[in-house]
């Protein structure tokens, strides 16, 4: 018998040292691999440095998280102890001190796609009202979004809801009982495509927006959405429309998102969550908003409305989660968006006044300036303006300098920075100052401005055109308002078809439209003008009351004059053509005496 050593089978053959060796090798690498399967299961799904916080990943406000199987959406944790009643809302500052216009994109998960708190109920509520009373405004579809909205629904119903907050959402018997509204909901998604997304926008705080292919094969098109919370979006208007149309109003997209933003829809993989962070600040605390213009991108606004007054106390941080991911069956893309309003005040208490300060400046800093004009809009803008009423002429001598917001308050200028002065408890826009004298230096009261009647103008004013002298409000030059905006915000001259005209739905009290008129002739050669460098092209002159008088630099000069004089004929042309009685008028455009580089306008204030 052998003295060798007994090996195992596969070992047969070998020399001692080379199957101890080969048994040592086996040894490591088993040791290797269970090691790094360990740590492997540690890493949470989609982790990265701009993932999911640590809240997120562990559960909300403190609540324990288990795990659970996978949906085919991956893993879903259920929320232990979860009570939606102390759950603060999620608190999002995504300033930055210079804009720059980018997807800026971030990993999430599952987990993340809907967020509870607090104004769930609250919220719920309103959505159902709206549904209830605008059902065609929040809730649409197209032909060929049915696979899509059906797997959406059951993913939600099925599939993340019960499993993620089991104490608010129960299966029984087929429904899904909402414990929190006392509404149930059948699990299955019902056959019609528009009750599936009322049901969606009924139980849940979020808006949802449908996107598939575009049949022709370029981009991706909306084809159905529940909207209830989006600023200033009226989503029906936008169904069956491609990602660019529907984006057409943001500056620069084309130029500097359009084909990324395609070809990362295409590239978007099953499983993978990604989501931005907007921000912009309301002059009020409204949710749904989709007939009101939160975006000065068309030119086109309304008066009605407005606060008396713009102050921190009624001043909001609104911003926008929008998550989106693939739907693994229909290809669609979903955005998610999750809305959330806080107030100035709060954000200021949270140490951040002085970062929302510098990101409003930065608006015209980073790559896209036009963004700082694209955001003064009435309701989305910020505005330092003064606690106390506006006061008139003899009040103010500088009254008729200083510009207003569209709320019609005073603005006060000054030279200091934003972020002090938000420690005053005031928000500050830079507007440029056009220089003008005051009254008190011109020997004028408003009330002799007032008692001056109208500027006349020579008979051989260049800018009169043929039959322009009738009621313009009644004739063939009426065009509607958002068409001159339009040609005024695009740079582009507007043609002696539509200028002089008047806009037959833009009413307004015409007293100090005459008021201004009247300072402006009596300023005689003193240059009234418009800088391209001040972004948004349009200057205003005077403002007094309810009316303002601008002038838009058309054809994006470094900069366009013409005598305060020859503004004011321009402008007596408006007031006496544009009237509709004795103490109301409507707006609107006519270029300035003898100059068509510079577009006059008389608008509500």
């Amino acid at each position: 018998m052998s003295n060798r050593p007994t090996m195992l089978p596969i070992l047969d053959g070998l020399t001692c040292g080379e199957s101890y060796y080969l048994i040592a090798l086996a040894v490591f690498l088993t040791g290797c691999t269970f090691v790094f399967t360990k740590r492997c299961r540690k890493i949470p799904s989609f982790s990265t440095k701009n993932g999911p916080t640590a809240r997120e990943k562990g559960g909300i406000n403190g609540q324990n998280a288990n795990s659970t199987p996978s949906t085919f959406l991956g893993p879903v944790d259920t929320l232990v102890d979860f009570d939606w009643k102390t759950t603060e809302p999620l608190k999002n500052r995504p300033f930055k001190p210079k804009y720059h216009l980018t997807m800026a994109l971030e990993k999430t998960d599952a987990n993340n796609l809907i967020v509870m708190d607090k104004n769930y109920l609250n919220r719920v509520n309103l959505r159902q009202r709206y549904i209830a009373e605008y059902p065609t405004t929040v809730i649409g579809h197209l032909d060929g979004s049915r696979p899509a909205v059906k797997e959406l629904y059951e993913f939600l119903t099925d599939g993340l809801l019960p499993v993620r907050w089991p104490q608010m959402f129960q299966r029984s018997k087929g429904q899904l009982n909402n414990v929190i509204t006392g509404h149930s909901l059948p699990i299955s998604c019902p056959e019609s495509s528009t009750e599936a997304l009322t049901q969606i926008g009924s139980n849940l705080d979020e808006d949802f927006l449908i996107l598939l292919p575009s049949d022709d094969g370029d981009g991706y098109r909306l084809k159905a959405f529940a909207t209830c919370f989006l600023s200033g979006f009226d989503a029906s208007k936008k169904l069956g429309l491609k990602l660019r149309d529907i984006h057409w109003p943001v500056p620069k997209y084309m130029q500097i998102l359009n084909k990324s933003m395609d070809r990362y829809f295409a590239a978007l993989e099953v499983g993978k969550f990604k989501r931005r962070f907007n921000w912009s600040v309301m002059t009020n605390s409204e949710l749904f908003t989709p007939f009101e213009i939160t975006h000065f991108h068309d030119g086109k606004h309304t008066n009605a409305d407005h606060p008396a007054s713009v102050t921190v106390e009624n001043t909001y941080q609104r911003t926008e989660m929008q998550s989106l991911f693939r739907l693994p069956q229909s290809g669609a893309i979903v955005f998610v968006i999750k809305t959330y309003m806080y107030p100035i005040q709060e954000v200021k208490d949270d140490g951040y006044g002085e970062e929302l300060a510098a990101a409003i400046e930065g608006l015209q800093t980073g790559n896209v300036p036009e963004m700082f004009f694209y955001k003064s809009d009435p309701k989305s803008f910020i505005l330092r303006a003064t606690t106390s009423k506006a006061r008139s002429f003899d009040q103010d001598p500088m009254a008729h300098t200083r510009p207003r917001s569209p709320q019609g308050r005073k603005l006060r200028l000054d030279p200091q920075p934003a972020t002090a002065l938000l420690k005053h408890g005031e928000i500050l826009v830079h507007l440029r100052l056009h220089g003008l004298p005051s009254l008190e230096s011109l020997g004028l009261t408003r009330k002799d401005l007032k008692a001056m009647g109208r500027v006349a103008s020579s008979s051989s004013a260049a800018f009169y055109l043929p039959s322009t002298h009738s009621k313009c409000c009644h004739s063939p030059r009426v065009v509607d308002a958002h068409k001159i905006r339009s040609a005024l915000l695009s740079g582009k001259r507007a043609s002696a078809a539509t200028i002089p005209t008047c806009e037959d739905n833009y009413k307004f009290p015409k007293d100090g439209a005459q008021v201004c008129i009247n300072f402006l002739s009596n300023l005689g050669s003193k240059p009234c003008e418009s800088w391209l460098e001040a972004l948004r092209r349009i200057q205003q002159m005077c403002t007094d009351n309810d009316a303002s008088i601008m002038g838009a630099n058309i054809k994006n000069l470094a900069s366009v004059a013409s005598s305060c004089s020859d503004v004011a004929i321009a402008a007596q042309w408006i007031y006496d053509n544009c009237g509709i009685d004795t103490t109301n008028m409507n707006a609107w455009a006519h270029f300035a005496h003898g100059n068509g580089d510079l577009l006059i306008s008389i608008v509500p204030a």
